[in-house]
């Protein structure tokens, strides 16, 4: 929630969490419950290499 105005004029934060079936996982609808809960808005994911995810994050616009 700290971030929010940080990145208010266009910044983006990136998410990177491990894939399923890897050590760590985290579901993709807690990734878009947290950024709901944190002002965000959950724009797109895409895979980053054999083991992790990345979810782009926004404050959404007004």
């Amino acid at each position: 929630m700290d971030t929010v105005p940080l990145i208010a004029d266009g910044g983006i934060i990136l998410v990177l969490t491990p894939k399923a079936g890897r050590e760590l996982h985290v579901s993709p609808n807690d990734v878009s419950e947290a950024a709901t809960t944190s002002g965000l808005s959950q724009t797109s994911a895409i895979s980053v290499g054999a083991d992790w995810s990345c979810t782009r994050m926004v404050v959404p616009k007004r």
